[in-house]
């Protein structure tokens, strides 16, 4: 559950939430600035990715956050003989 309260951590502005996390009650910070799979525990279904966890027995907490920039495809420059395909067509010719 929001707290409505938030921290800036690492850089990044993070929402405080509350929930039971192995059993115990723990108080936890998001940052929807950072993608979900970002988390020191695993995935946890949040709607950004997981900076710190903290409950009376366990503390978890990321230390540094490295962002690559995705390079655009208008950006990059193939071979002339490269054939674009999409995602579907190449499971199906991988399979082959």
């Amino acid at each position: 559950m929001k707290t409505g309260k938030t921290q800036t951590i690492l850089g990044y502005t993070c929402i405080e939430f509350t929930c039971i996390f192995l059993g115990e009650e723990a108080t936890g910070w998001y940052s929807t600035g950072l993608p979900s799979v970002i988390s020191p525990v695993g995935p946890l279904g949040l709607p950004g990715g997981l900076i710190r966890l903290e409950s009376k027995k366990h503390k978890y907490s990321a230390i540094d956050i490295k962002m690559r920039v995705a390079i655009k495809e208008s950006e990059l420059q193939l071979p002339k003989d490269v054939i674009k395909t999409t995602q579907e067509e190449f499971n199906r010719i991988r399979i082959q």
